[in-house]
């Protein structure tokens, strides 16, 4: 057979095509086994676990690196999806009705009220939200929560520098068994009933209202005795303090009482509340009142030694 002769660059030619497709077909082969590879460890990977694990990442206690108990996590977060797109897709009747009735006689009484002060300051326009755990503590699980425009439709493109910031608690109606929601950094209420007394004065602590940055401390305080007594004399910060098991102090923010607060009549037994600075603390070991002194020695020697009441809280 008489052989053919091709010219060389036709030769050449050929060769390369020839490379090229054995190069096509090496990697459509490899594609396929990666392909099957990326399909096996998914069938391995159940799809419980891989649920499991988008939850886990919103419900980590930074704090304490903790996470929120597994059977919880789920319904929490379907719970607190259920109030935040109520509120974006403009449904605030529906978010109306998650709230605890704690929040509602606290802050809103009224779905109006709610809408003016709350919702229609966060959830105007097209808006989107994150959210993360912040802190749990005994039944407490409080989560922070971003709100902040649609990026697509306002084109702003920076979510760090235009947001708006909440804190809401999951909380269980004691009532209905349902899940609801304490909002504006509000965790909870707790009553205490703890009491302490000198010869001067009875303290009772009836309860503490706990948010994200302060707490807000009940008192009933009695006059024991026949002369007007000072409370506390307002010229030190520190004469009013939260202690923790380690020792810690925090002041009461007095500056936000009135004088007459701190006076009490002869045999008089007065409310007050008190603000602590004191970031979300259920450690408490101690309150100390520690510029106690009657009216009439304080005005003749206002340097005389005070008395001091603890009240013991564990």
């Amino acid at each position: 057979m008489a052989k053919i002769h091709l010219p060389k660059e036709l030769k050449l030619k050929i060769q390369g095509l020839a490379v090229i497709i054995v190069a096509m077909i090496i990697i459509v082969q490899f594609l396929n086994f990666m392909a099957k590879i990326q399909k096996q460890n998914k069938k391995q990977e159940p799809e419980e676990e891989i649920a499991t694990t988008s939850y886990r990442e919103k419900n980590l206690d930074i704090y304490q690196q903790k996470f929120v108990p597994n059977e919880y996590q789920e319904t929490f977060e379907d719970t607190i999806k259920t109030f935040l797109d109520s509120c974006v897709n403009h449904f605030p009747d529906d978010a109306y009705a998650m709230l605890s009735d704690d929040v509602k006689k606290r802050f809103y009484p009224a779905e109006e009220i709610f809408l003016s002060q709350y919702y229609n300051d966060k959830f105007q326009g097209n808006m989107e939200y994150t959210y993360e755990m912040w802190k749990m503590e005994g039944s407490s699980f409080t989560y922070k929560v971003k709100v902040f425009s649609d990026l697509l439709s306002s084109g702003k493109g920076d979510i760090a520098k235009s947001f708006k910031e909440d804190y809401i608690t999951i909380v269980e109606d004691e009532n209905t068994a349902t899940l609801k929601f304490n909002i504006n950094g509000f965790i909870n209420t707790e009553k205490l009933n703890k009491k302490g007394e000198n010869d001067k004065l009875s303290i009772e602590v009836s309860s503490v209202d706990r948010y994200v940055d302060y707490e807000i401390y009940t008192f009933k305080v009695t006059n024991k005795t026949d002369e007007r007594i000072l409370l506390d004399t307002l010229t030190k910060i520190d004469s009013i303090y939260l202690e923790n098991e380690k020792g810690y102090k925090f002041e009461a923010l007095k500056y936000e009482n009135d004088q007459e607060d701190m006076v009490l009549d002869p045999r008089e037994t007065e409310t007050i509340q008190l603000k602590f600075n004191d970031a979300y603390k259920t450690d408490v070991y101690k309150i100390i009142f520690s510029a106690i002194i009657d009216e009439k020695t304080y005005q003749v020697r206002p340097y005389q030694t005070k008395d001091t009441l603890k009240i013991e809280m564990k």
